[in-house]
């Protein structure tokens, strides 16, 4: 009885060594395609008429690629920019696919954080964009540098609203 109970536990902890591993593998990103996607993303915003205030921005509740002024005056919105790079055709979807429902709350969470430090954009009306870019097979990040419209670009505004329990503490 004793060694049953002995396998059940390492076959546990093989079943869980290995989903971690899954998770791993599957979170492995190409060095430098995430920061030549966000400067894809800063060049295609400003061309829209937006106005980059910070980028990678850090705070308690996690981190905001971008952070942005749409219009001037009183009118002006702060547009919090999640961006999403990924490989056209590969396994992981496609960038929009990639922002799920936690990862909005989580953004919504930083957006917060930083308003919270920021008092002079506290009283603006906020807004969250996705980026999505999707980068061709093969493409080398100073290729797509030199040639910005090797990659597909597409900007979604108000992409999601916050629900209310994105708003709780970090």
């Amino acid at each position: 009885m004793l060694g049953a109970w002995k396998r059940l536990r390492q076959l546990r902890r093989d079943r869980k060594t290995a989903k971690l591993q899954r998770e791993a593998a599957a979170a492995v990103v190409e060095p430098g395609l995430g920061k030549l996607g966000e400067t894809l993303a800063g060049r295609h915003l400003e061309k829209g008429g937006l106005r980059i205030l910070a980028r990678n921005v850090q705070t308690p509740c996690g981190e905001i690629d971008i952070v942005a002024m749409d219009g001037k005056g009183p009118s002006a919105a702060v547009v919090f920019v999640e961006v999403k790079t990924r490989r056209k055709g590969g396994r992981r979807g496609t960038p929009e696919e990639a922002v799920t429902r936690d990862k909005a709350d989580r953004l919504a969470r930083a957006a917060t954080a930083f308003l919270a430090r920021s008092r002079n954009l506290q009283s603006k009306p906020c807004r969250f964009d996705v980026v999505a870019i999707e980068v061709p097979r093969g493409a080398t990040a100073a290729e797509v540098t030199a040639k910005p419209a090797l990659a597909t670009v597409r900007w979604h505004r108000a992409a999601f609203d916050v629900s209310p329990r994105a708003l709780r503490g970090c």
